[in-house]
């Protein structure tokens, strides 16, 4: 099958669109080598490589930089990598309109670049945003600290180019703020992980870019003060742009010379015009100090983006990436509950939380599960998945070793919810072209 899937690319694509294979083995899924790298910088490139998969039954998986292809289920097959990493180009930008359109493989970082030379802003977040790309962003829906103010990445879009399994292309939007003609199936595609087709090109609507930021950092004895002081701060006109609950984060409390104790940390984060930011942190320090609580750090500008920045890498990029990430998303009014039941994980390795309270996420990592064993996590996360289902919340085992992913769907999720996403898989990838088995209820 090898030599006939590269034969039938190179016909398709060119020759000097393929990758040496010996380069084939940085792109293992899953501990499968596809046969074929294709690096893209032109959408017909997606578009030929698609249709020649879908006339051959071949399995095609996109890739941007590389940095989220841990999630998800194991593939059940690859044969064909689509390398988006050079199809990386601006092709419009109008900052008059507050619009940007992109091709899928620019990375966050370059196109936060692009945009703050006209002092605008895209108000999207991920780990490693050096290397992680647009359309990786959008496929797998990640977000960072911000996220209350700013909501999710799929929030931001208002037109897109997609091609499908069938190497047709789709338009979904348009390239202007005022847009509501027709479905909005630039929702669909984020989040799915690049199983209903590859995102070929993005149109954002941009914010005004905020000059200034700060951040302060809160000691507390007991989770019940810092989700009180939290939401107590989220309900002020003066409230933060982000607010996050931290415990037992070595790597956080290194970095910042915090202690190692039972303490909990409130991470709460502002950005916006200078005197806005100055009046939020005058007024909410006051408020924590006539409470008793004492700020052990006030970070502004520079300091505070790199706090941003180090939250939203926690656990994730960097130097110490966890062996198992843990994501569980609840209403806000059942964090506390949920965070709690997450505490009683009878786990002899350390458990990190990063929670955000008023979005309704709680980030759990295991850094090392040697002392444990696999099957002993997996028992207590499939006990912690039921308590989280019961309160209408959900729960994603983001990263875990491979071998686990043999003995469980890492996604969860319900049967009315699979039975609704398997006919729409049906209906935009009937023959399993695209990451087949990757996603929930191994689709």
């Amino acid at each position: 099958m090898t030599a006939n899937t590269v034969l039938r690319v190179e016909e398709a694509v060119g020759a000097n669109k393929i990758l040496d294979p010996r380069e084939n083995e940085a792109y293992q899924l899953g501990g499968m080598v596809p046969d074929v790298i294709v690096s893209v910088d032109d959408e017909k490139d997606i578009s030929s490589a698609l249709l020649v998969a879908s006339q051959h039954s071949l399995c095609v998986s996109p890739w941007g930089g590389g940095t989220h292809q841990f999630l998800g289920n194991t593939p059940s097959r690859i044969d064909i990598i689509l390398d988006l990493s050079k199809y990386n180009r601006v092709l419009d930008f109008q900052p008059a309109d507050l619009t940007v359109t992109v091709e899928a493989g620019i990375t966050l970082d370059d196109l936060k670049a692009v945009v703050s030379s006209s002092d605008k802003l895209v108000p999207i977040e991920s780990p490693a945003a050096n290397s992680a790309t647009i359309g990786g962003i959008l496929a797998t829906g990640r977000s960072g600290p911000l996220r209350y103010t700013y909501g999710l990445p799929k929030d931001w879009v208002i037109g897109s180019r997609v091609v499908s399994a069938t190497g047709e292309v789709a338009k979904s939007g348009g390239k202007v703020v005022k847009n509501v003609t027709g479905y909005d199936l630039n929702k669909l595609y984020c989040g799915s992980l690049g199983t209903l087709g590859v995102i070929s090109e993005v149109t954002f609507k941009l914010a005004p870019h905020h000059p200034s930021s700060s951040a302060i950092i809160v000691e507390l004895d007991s989770l019940d003060k810092a989700c009180e002081f939290s939401s107590l701060l989220m309900s002020k006109v003066y409230a933060p742009q982000g607010i996050h609950i931290l415990n037992n984060s070595s790597e956080f409390y290194t970095k910042y010379g915090l202690s190692s104790s039972e303490s909990y940390y409130l991470v709460i984060l502002f950005c916006g015009r200078a005197p806005a930011v100055l009046r939020r942190v005058r007024e909410s320090t006051n408020l924590l100090m006539e409470n008793g609580v004492v700020v052990k750090e006030q970070l502004s500008d520079e300091k505070s983006d790199a706090l941003i920045e180090h939250v939203t890498n926690l656990g994730s990029a960097g130097e110490n990436i966890a062996e198992w990430e843990v994501l569980v998303n609840i209403m806000p009014d059942n964090f506390l509950q949920v965070w709690r039941q997450c505490e009683t994980l009878s786990l002899k390795s350390p458990l990190e939380f990063i929670g955000d309270p008023a979005f309704g996420t709680i980030r759990i990592s295991i850094q090392d599960s040697d002392d444990m064993g696999n099957a002993v996590i997996i028992d207590h996360i499939s006990q912690l998945r039921r308590f989280v289902d019961d309160r209408s919340g959900a729960l994603t085992i983001w990263r875990c070793p491979s071998t686990v992913k043999e003995q469980l769907d890492v996604w969860g999720g319900n049967q009315p919810e699979l039975r609704v996403m398997a006919r729409i898989k049906d209906q935009f990838d009937p023959n399993g072209t695209l990451n087949p088995c990757r996603f929930m209820g191994r689709l």
